[in-house]
């Protein structure tokens, strides 16, 4: 099992090999001679790093952030967030009731508050409970899966534009620059279909509604009308209260801080307009791969933190199995796929979104390759950290 190590992931998403080398003294029949640059470097040649430099660049820049305390670094009477997914067809209110024994047997008067509840794309809650309770939790008959909730953070948009090692795409001379290069790096300039009648949800950052990037009218009969959007959201979870805004967004809703205004507020950040932009913008100069699909705006990301919480994600999620777009896009995510319990409660939401007929488009990851840039000068991962998850969870 690998270490998780959480990174921002930018709107457009790319993966990457490793290449590891054996080391030099072990025994091997004779081979012809290698004429690489580097073919006679020995194991003990070669730079070493440690898993706390592996990944800095010489310039002292690293994609990844500080990572998250894991189970033994929190205090376990720390009351936290503890997502839970119960089996299929296991009871509700009793798993509920069992969980609250457990919890009160592992800490004496405490008791596990439901904090949000998961009934579409999965069965189970979001609690908050001491952090030290998380094994007993686990261990109740009915529960499937279990973990502490974790932040996943995205870049600003100054932030993709120049990252080191970022190239520039060609463009013609007539594109508007606002639309950078991306219409001519996926050929979208030349496609015949613009989205007339789909609709894609952006659960992100929140989007800049009233951005001029949006401001075109749209051409042929919208996927969701107001009166159907007012037909489904008494049937959802947490964005019962999310709100019709335009014929451009027909819903939005703060799943991170539980109200109506899906808008990039406080430390949210501009992602989530930039992936709009892209997707959907259709203002003139200013176009989208689909400018005329419409955008269900689910924004995930917290105005005070600006973190993204799994069980404000798993949220959004859920109630995209009512809303049914045509596409789910998560351009977000933490590097080094998937290998814990959360990864396989993503992966029955996934599956049952693909059951509703939705789509998911989810970030493979932005890192061309674990050690690209490291001190090592070469471009590879150091001997002592072969870390080759650059592909992105929840996507992988």
């Amino acid at each position: 099992m690998t270490t998780k190590k959480p990174a921002a992931f930018l709107a457009l998403a790319g993966t990457a090999a490793l290449v590891v080398a054996g080391p030099a003294t072990l025994a091997s029949p004779p081979t012809p001679a290698d004429t690489r640059p580097d073919a006679g470097a020995t194991a003990s040649s070669l730079p070493v790093g440690d898993v706390d430099t592996a990944l800095t660049s010489k310039s002292g820049q690293t994609t990844q952030d500080a990572q998250p305390p894991t189970t033994d670094e929190v205090d376990p009477a720390a009351v936290v967030t503890i997502v839970v997914q119960l089996d299929e067809g296991a009871d509700r209110a009793a798993s509920l009731a069992s969980i609250n024994e457990a919890v009160a047997g592992a800490f004496p008067g405490s008791s596990a508050q439901v904090e949000r509840q998961y009934d579409k794309a999965l069965q189970g809650f979001a609690l908050s409970a001491p952090a030290g309770s998380l094994d007993a939790i686990r261990a109740v008959s009915g529960v499937n899966a279990a973990f502490l909730d974790r932040e996943t953070h995205v870049d600003g948009v100054d932030d993709q534009v120049a990252g080191e090692g970022a190239t520039n795409s060609s463009r013609i001379s007539t594109q508007n620059p606002d639309n950078l290069s991306a219409q001519l790096m996926m050929h979208a300039d030349q496609i015949t279909q613009k989205g007339n009648g789909k609709v894609v949800a952006i659960i992100d950052t929140g989007v800049d509604m009233t951005h001029p990037a949006f401001a075109g009218a749209l051409h042929g009969t919208p996927g969701l009308s107001e009166d159907k959007v007012e037909g489904l959201t008494p049937h959802l979870g947490d964005g019962k209260t999310g709100s019709y805004v335009s014929e451009k967004f027909p819903f939005a809703y703060d799943y991170a801080d539980n109200d109506p205004d899906a808008s990039p507020t406080g430390k949210a950040g501009s992602h989530g307009t930039h992936v709009a932009g892209i997707t959907a913008g259709n203002a003139g100069e200013i176009v989208g791969i689909a400018p005329d699909a419409q955008i269900i705006v689910a924004k995930v990301a917290s105005s005070i933190s600006g973190g993204i919480p799994d069980s404000a994600l798993l949220a959004a999620l859920d109630d995209m199995v009512v809303l049914r777009p045509d596409v789910v896009n998560l351009s977000l995510g933490q590097t080094g796929g998937m290998d814990n319990e959360a990864d396989s409660m993503y992966a029955t939401v996934f599956k049952s979104l693909q059951d509703a007929g939705v789509t998911v488009n989810a970030a493979a990851g932005n890192e061309y390759t674990a050690g690209y840039g490291n001190l090592s000068g070469k471009n590879l991962p150091f001997a002592s950290d072969p870390d080759s998850s650059v592909l992105g969870e929840p996507a992988s």
